[in-house]
């Protein structure tokens, strides 16, 4: 796929998405980081080496973090949401971000339409969207449905807002 494909794909894929209003993060306690506009709780230490799809998912569904086993790969939209369109180089939150990710593209868990062998990838230096081979090697970062706490509730939490 050449670059003015991959980009108006890109723009085009990108229609239905929704871009976090306030990128209100809360780092958990418990190696979680949880996304207060999406509830979703992420995996704040990623692993530092490349897999394939096939090991990011069996990685992913046998993490235990934080007392928590129901962790999984992310769905693209899901990744999508790491994504701050007013950042660059790299796009996301520097909490998501580690040294050696540079030009990363993290694995998601959606297929990449006309292509039974490939899932869809998100590079979250540039922010951008490509179908990749599952048999490739690439970074992740698993998630899991984080529950918003009570407006009364006391946890501790350490929470980095912008």
């Amino acid at each position: 796929m050449n670059r003015l494909t991959s980009a108006l794909f890109s723009a085009v894929f990108l229609l239905g998405f929704s871009v976090p209003a306030s990128g209100g993060y809360a780092t958990l306690n418990d190696g979680s980081t949880l996304d207060t506009d999406t509830g979703l709780a992420w995996q704040t230490s990623a692993p530092s080496q490349p897999m394939d799809w096939k090991d990011a998912l069996a990685y992913c569904s046998n993490l235990t973090l934080g007392g928590h086993d129901d962790w999984r790969l992310p769905n693209i939209r899901e990744l999508h949401s790491l994504l701050d369109y007013s950042r660059h180089m790299p796009a996301v939150d520097p909490r998501f971000y580690a040294a050696y990710e540079y030009n990363s593209y993290h694995w998601s868990s959606s297929p990449y339409l006309g292509s039974a062998s490939s899932v869809h990838v998100v590079n979250l230096y540039y922010g951008s969207f490509f179908g990749y081979s599952k048999t490739s090697t690439l970074l992740l970062r698993c998630v899991r449905d984080g529950a918003l706490p009570a407006a009364n509730a006391t946890i501790p939490i350490l929470l980095l807002d912008e």
